[in-house]
């Protein structure tokens, strides 16, 4: 926990505590102190040592004044900057201008109008869903943008930027992130910011799995089961296959024992066990048999053995039946119906685990999937 003390002009003196002390949760609180007057070109300052007044517009600058400064509660100071009239954030909305592809240093414009429109919705609504006052300026790119976008400035009266987004880069930076704040020690807030993250992954590349189920776990841990199911049965409906580590996910243990997650377990056990079977065909070695010559056979010698009286046999068919009726059920039978409808039919060992794991399906369920 980090206090600070904010100056914004003369007047407005307010004091904040920050539980995770980083430049982005700094500028979300200022969106929430100043609603009306907060944009993403604010001057943020500290003094330094020397009494110099040093501006912070990245995590990295952030990072030095809380590393630098000696202040039990920090002082910052909050103005408006060199560009005040001037600013980025009052000018037009951001125009998409083209898309292109680039192989081997040639870059090639994309001609499907349907990708263009697509890339003019997602790539916009996917970054200003992420940055305070949901406005992307040149001054003030967080630093998990690097890489993605680059600013190109163009000349002129009043000032213009071309910014090139890299959409592949900027996937993986956004998977990046989100990936640092799912922990199940996590503070609710970064969560929330993960899960913005994955949304806005999602924008990008709404078949991809990836994003939702990650966005999955995230809810769990929030404790957001209803949504935690439905992002969990998209991932899989639109390709997530990896049914091993689904049920072993702690992320997801508030969920591993919910009839809907079994459901998404035996759908995803269908999606991926025909293809396990085809793979295993594919992979038999074709046996060619070879022909056998029918050879005459030798006629067989015949012995006459004298009739022996054959002993009384007890019949005891009917008495092991009436046994086996008398044998009172199992109490595992509701999870042993459950087993065999999912396609383990072996009552024994399907037994066997359900006591040694105290009737946890899950746990039977993963220890039979390991044991194929």
């Amino acid at each position: 926990m980090t206090t600070f003390k904010l100056f914004f002009g003369d007047e407005d003196i307010r004091r904040v505590t920050l539980a995770v002390p980083d430049w982005d949760s700094f500028n979300r609180e200022l969106v929430t102190l100043y609603p009306q007057q907060f944009h993403p070109e604010l001057r943020v300052t500290y003094k330094d040592e020397e009494g110099d007044l040093i501006t912070i517009s990245t995590e990295k600058e952030w990072q030095l004044m809380l590393e630098t400064s000696q202040e039990s509660v920090k002082k910052l100071y909050i103005a408006e900057g060199k560009h005040a009239g001037k600013y980025f954030k009052d000018g037009p909305p951001a125009a998409a201008v083209g898309a292109y592809t680039e192989e081997q240093g040639e870059k090639k414009p994309v001609e499907e109008e349907e990708v263009i429109k697509k890339l003019e919705f997602a790539v916009p609504r996917c970054l200003e869903r992420l940055l305070p006052g949901g406005k992307l300026t040149p001054y003030n790119l967080p630093s998990w943008l690097q890489g993605c976008v680059e600013v190109k400035r163009v000349p002129g009266v009043d000032p213009t930027v071309d910014l090139d987004v890299n959409v592949g880069s900027l996937f993986d930076s956004l998977h990046k992130q989100a990936l640092e704040l799912i922990r199940p020690d996590a503070e609710p807030q970064l969560l929330r910011r993960a899960k913005e993250f994955l949304q806005s992954m999602i924008d990008l590349a709404p078949q991809n799995p990836l994003p939702h189920y990650n966005l999955a776990c995230a809810e769990a841990l929030l404790g957001e089961v209803k949504e935690s199911i439905a992002s969990l049965k998209t991932a899989v409906e639109v390709g997530y296959s990896n049914l091993s580590h689904m049920i072993q996910d702690t992320d997801l243990n508030i969920l591993h024992n919910l009839p809907e997650f079994q459901d998404l377990v035996e759908m995803l056990r269908q999606k991926v066990q025909p293809k396990k079977d085809e793979e295993k065909k594919e992979e038999e070695p074709k046996v060619e048999v070879p022909e056998v010559k029918e050879e005459k056979q030798a006629e067989p010698e015949v012995t006459i053995v004298k009739e022996q009286p054959v002993p009384e046999v007890k019949e005891v068919k009917e008495e092991e039946e009436k046994k086996e009726e008398q044998k009172p059920p199992s109490r595992w039978a509701t999870q042993l119906e459950a087993l065999a409808a999912m396609g383990f039919e072996n009552a024994e060992v399907n037994e066997a685990l359900l006591k040694e794991y105290k009737g946890d399906i899950v746990k039977v369920v993963n220890s039979l999937l390991f044991a194929q």
